[in-house]
């Protein structure tokens, strides 16, 4: 067993059990893409869904997220607002410009303190802020799961 503690993760450890993380059953043939540039948040959130049995393909911005949505179609995407290289906004732009990818809903994590707003005016389906709270990343991926 081990813990990890993250600056972005609510205070709380995230402990390698599969009791930890209630995600309910989301087995896919298809991944969540994850776009994080920074590492700790990226490890916890990676290490949250896999415990839980999603299978997660990560970006840490915004083009290698654009690239990565084509290739693998993921059924939900996490995304991080302020990233190097192309940011949240930006990749959302080129998302939605693409009618193969526009259609994946958007989860928007950040720390911002407008993150709320900016995902409204994104069409994100929804923001989720930092410190990152797993219950509620737990529900918001057993929900868009369901809707696959």
């Amino acid at each position: 067993m081990f813990a990890r503690s993250c600056r972005f993760c609510r205070g709380s450890t995230l402990r390698d059990s599969r009791n930890s993380i209630n995600f309910g059953a989301v087995p896919s043939s298809r991944p969540i893409l994850l776009v994080e540039d920074d590492p700790d948040t990226r490890t916890m959130m990676t290490m949250a869904l896999e415990i839980a049995g999603v299978d997660v393909v990560i970006a840490t911005n915004g083009v290698e997220a654009y690239n990565l949505a084509r290739a693998h179609r993921p059924w939900l995407i996490l995304l991080d607002l302020m990233m190097p290289t192309m940011t949240g906004e930006e990749f959302r732009r080129a998302q939605l410009a693409n009618q193969d990818i526009r259609d994946i809903p958007v989860v928007v994590v950040s720390a911002r303190h407008d993150a709320t707003r900016i995902a409204r005016r994104m069409k994100a389906s929804e923001c989720l802020t930092k410190p990152i709270d797993f219950d509620k990343l737990a529900a918001v991926v057993t929900r868009y799961y369901r809707q696959t």
